[in-house]
């Protein structure tokens, strides 16, 4: 092997921190702990550039009988140490080390061929010992080279490196430990900062996917028979490009025992997503043989992914189908996962609920038995750039529950096999309540009827303020108040990539308060939640008032600046005991006479249980 072929090596690598106990019984390296010097040397390695290699008590581990360690000491990229093994293409390797970088620079192991091909690498930068680890299969019987040095150097790297080891890979046969739950109720988006606001989640979803590192709440959930997936990435980037690359990157949760505090590594990834590449297309080709091999290695670990609704529309009839074919990938996720969350995202502005089945049939025609494993992903997220309550004519929370609904009462979406969300962190919180709520409702209880009202029109009729119908107006002395054109007060049509249509409310403020007033009847029993986007230069006041108007149940004041923004106002209140007939009041009764401000976009939404 070249200088040229070290140097390439060196160029580029990416940091993967595993933990791992023992070396492998079949080890291929010869003096892989160097315990055996001399002449100062290392037997059986060979030095790159102008390196200097010191032997070192100061093993990362003193429970190693010999307890020393190779110490290589950097003054260029390129320089370093290796061995070249004589090595059977036909089978996969596992490669690891233990390193620790000092010193200006970043330091580089890995495994190339003799042909200059880069079969595994990973870097690492200065810090305290690390595991690192992977996978790699050469296209032919060869020689390799196993690299230690530096991709890069500012003044001088020392890089201690202990236990590497090269073995023949064989399947990891440890089982999960929490059967796969079912039906399964699956919410994306955990991590560990967010611990407090997922309690409820919990005590609901029985699979939780997202990112943690701590042990005990993996744990936890075990004994109530959660199942925890580490969420994994299905992009490519500078060092995620080949099959090897994908099987290191999806398998690292299987194998990370976090210094064995989490024996046999994490039950369960999420593989997000799969993209609708077609079949022959590099990517697909990619993504099936990436998850063959994850299959084959991990036979009795859980393998989840997410796919976009295009795969289920591929060489598909009618509305929303694509001449492309995505059988290879549906196979692959039939035959390669053990569930297959399909995403069916559809909003309040386009609610496309035939989408469900449509999908659901060609994915059933496509790949037989697919559909018994597959969930329908929910759309929940209500921030920018992804939003889908984005209409004031519907009620979001009855827009959830008809899709509950649909899923589980039409005979062929019911063949399903739960239900899943995306995600947890882009929703609002009441929102997250009415998802639990719903999952307990229609999987947890098995219920039947609606868990609303079964109709998601909204409640509170021209919200958007497009016409004068519904509302009682009543002006102010010297006060105005009637419904204008939003180009021309200069007000923004939209709130992100919200559609606030072309009208709202000016409510101009003139002696005494403007008020504008709707009658509700709403159940009673129930919390509630109003909600209003107010604009313009003054003081907007919203209300909940009873039928009498004798008491005042809820409200909110808020002071707004400008028309290049739309605000919320919202308050949460309780309808009365006996009746929930209620009025909504919006005023400008807190606000100084010539003041002009604007509404639009009023909801209520009945709060979950």
């Amino acid at each position: 092997m070249t200088m040229k072929t070290t140097t390439a090596l060196f160029c580029s690598a990416v940091l993967l921190i595993l933990n791992a106990n023992s070396i492998p019984a079949d080890q291929l390296l010869s003096n892989a702990d160097f315990s055996e010097w001399r002449g100062g040397k290392p037997l059986r390695w060979s030095k790159l550039g102008n390196v200097r290699v010191t032997r070192s008590r100061q093993s990362y581990d003193s429970a190693f009988t010999k307890n020393s360690c190779a110490v290589v000491t950097c003054r260029r990229p390129g320089d370093g140490i290796r061995q070249i093994l004589k090595l059977n293409g036909s089978i996969r390797y596992s490669f690891s080390a233990w390193v620790r970088a000092a010193g200006g620079g970043e330091a580089v192991v890995g495994v190339m061929d003799q042909a200059d091909a880069i079969l595994l690498r990973r870097t690492i930068k200065p810090g305290d010992w690390q595991k690192v680890t992977g996978h790699f299969q050469l296209p032919a019987s060869a020689g390799v080279a196993v690299i230690v040095g530096a991709s890069q150097v500012d003044g001088r790297l020392r890089l201690a490196v202990d236990n590497l080891s090269v073995a023949p890979l064989e399947p990891d046969t440890t089982p999960a430990k929490v059967p796969l739950p079912q039906p399964t109720i699956a919410m994306y988006g955990y991590s560990d900062g967010v611990r407090k606001q997922f309690e409820e989640t919990f005590e609901t979803a029985n699979v939780i996917t997202g990112q943690t590192v701590d042990v005990k709440l993996i744990d936890q959930l075990r004994q109530q028979g959660t199942v925890f997936c580490q969420h994994v990435n299905n992009s490519t980037g500078p060092d995620l490009k080949t099959v090897d690359d994908f099987v290191n990157d999806w398998s690292a949760p299987f194998r990370e025992t976090f210094d064995g505090r989490l024996p046999g590594g994490f039950d369960a990834i999420a593989i997000d997503e799969l993209h609708p590449s077609a079949d022959g297309e590099e990517e697909s080709r990619r993504v099936v043989a990436a998850l063959a091999e994850l299959r084959r290695l991990y036979p009795n670990r859980y393998i989840f992914a997410w796919g976009m609704w295009q795969l289920a529309s591929g060489s598909g009839v009618g509305r929303n189908a694509v001449s492309d074919s995505y059988d290879n990938l549906l196979r692959a996720a039939f035959e390669s996962t053990d569930q297959f969350w399909l995403e069916c995202y559809i909003r309040e502005g386009n609610p496309q609920f035939y989408l469900f089945r449509r999908l659901a049939n060609n994915l059933e025609s496509r790949v037989p038995g697919l559909l018994n494993k597959t969930s329908f992903g929910l759309y929940i997220s209500q921030t920018e750039p992804f939003i889908a309550d984005d209409s004031a004519d519907v009620d979001y929370f009855e827009f959830l529950d008809a899709q509950f609904h649909l899923i589980k009462h039409d005979p062929l979406l019911n063949r399903s096999t739960g239900v899943a969300f995306w995600p947890f962190y882009r929703a609002d919180p009441e929102t997250i309540r009415q998802v639990n709520a719903l999952a307990r409702h229609y999987y947890v209880n098995g219920e039947d009827t609606h868990y609303g009202r079964g109709n998601w029109k909204q409640r509170i009729a021209n919200p958007g303020f497009e016409s004068t119908t519904a509302w009682m107006l009543q002006a102010g002395t010297r006060g105005i108040l009637n419904t204008v054109a939003m180009n021309t007060e200069k007000l923004p049509l939209k709130r992100g990539s919200v559609s606030h249509g072309t009208h709202c409310l000016k409510m101009q403020r003139g002696k005494s308060p403007n008020r504008a007033r709707q009658l509700l009847s709403l159940p009673s029993h129930r919390t509630h939640r109003l909600s209003a986007q107010v604009s313009g230069e003054g003081a907007a006041t919203l209300k909940v008032v009873s039928k009498d108007g004798n008491r005042t149940l809820a409200r909110q004041s808020a002071t707004v600046h400008s028309r290049d923004e739309w605000q919320r106002l919202q308050v949460e209140f309780p309808t009365p005991v006996k009746a929930g007939e209620v009025s909504i009041v919006l005023t400008d009764d807190s606000g100084k006479p010539g003041q002009t401000v604007f509404w639009d976009f009023v909801e209520i939404e009945t709060l979950a249980r």
